[in-house]
């Protein structure tokens, strides 16, 4: 069986986007996938990588089910249902609203209980690549960093990366967003080969560039 670890430069389910994780993207219908997609593109500036876009309206739906079975606890309606409404600069996707404390220590719990390591309190700081170049003509192998607390150089192999490093605050006016820096985005991004580059999901309501920031 492969080990999983899951590195964070704070404690898994409390830093970064975590204090704003109250509400997700609601699933989306598939009739409605081509207008959810062309907003997506369109107020992230078209810096979405439209795979991810599609992948993300047609599992969004499945991994707010598996949520919902982990209890989860979203807001319903009189009948029942979640209760969807429409979130800050949305105006054909919806969002459905949850404790977000009580969802990202239930993930965290899931982690734990699932068997994955993690790694807390190491920023990782840059990728490790096969030739040890940036950008490489290989393959990523890892990534290295320092412990937050002990500032001890840490390093990790791995065959396989996911980079989730959360959103990148423009801190214009958008609440919770002054230590998103994009430092996992500014570190890796460098490090992939041409034809390497990970996929990349930005969604940021349209008022971040359509008011006028004094």
């Amino acid at each position: 069986m492969e080990r999983v670890t899951l590195v964070e430069k704070a404690r898994v389910a409390k830093s970064g986007m975590s204090t704003y994780i109250n509400q997700l993207l609601a699933p989306v219908p598939e009739d409605k996938f081509e207008v959810c997609r062309q907003e997506m593109a369109e107020w992230g500036t078209y810096l979405n990588d439209q795979e991810w876009v599609e992948i993300l309206l047609q599992e969004e739906g499945h991994r707010i089910h598996d949520l919902v079975s982990w209890d989860v606890p979203f807001e319903k309606d009189e009948q029942g249902k979640l209760r969807v409404t429409r979130g800050r600069g949305h105006q054909n996707t919806g969002v459905v609203h949850c404790d977000g404390h009580k969802l990202m220590e239930l993930l965290r719990d899931r982690l734990l209980a699932t068997g994955v390591e993690l790694r807390e309190r190491s920023m990782i700081t840059d990728l490790l690549t096969s030739d040890g170049r940036s950008p490489t003509s290989g393959e990523v192998v890892g990534a290295m960093g320092f412990h937050t607390r002990s500032r001890d150089f840490v390093a990790f192999q791995a065959k396989a990366m996911v980079i989730t490093s959360g959103a990148i605050g423009l801190k214009l006016r958008i609440p919770f967003t002054n230590n998103l820096t994009g430092d996992g985005g500014s570190h890796s991004l460098p490090s992939w080969s041409q034809g390497q580059q990970p996929g990349v999901l930005f969604l940021c309501p349209p008022d971040v560039f359509r008011e006028e920031v004094p």
